[in-house]
């Protein structure tokens, strides 16, 4: 019984027995899976749309708070609906 894995693991077989692609388990099937799972989700540009937004919502907090001390909140809504309409 640990024979078999004495032989697989342990010794050192011929350089003939071992695969270039290395052994045909399923754990060394499942690594090339998970490896080729992590490649095909890659992107060129390492930066999402959801990561932009969440960008720009921290940039834009701390400047509405000096933009409501600058002007009422009625002026802003004025100056709003004036560039929209």
């Amino acid at each position: 019984m640990f024979g078999a894995f004495d032989n697989k693991w342990v010794a050192k077989g011929d350089a003939e027995q071992r695969s270039l692609l290395g052994d045909t388990d399923p754990s060394s099937l499942a690594d090339y899976g998970y490896a080729y799972e992590v490649v095909s989700e890659m992107q060129v540009v390492p930066v999402s749309r959801r990561s932009l937004v969440q960008v720009a919502a921290v940039t834009l907090v701390p400047l509405t708070t000096l933009l409501l001390l600058q002007y009422s909140v009625r002026e802003i809504f004025l100056r709003l609906l004036g560039a929209l309409g």
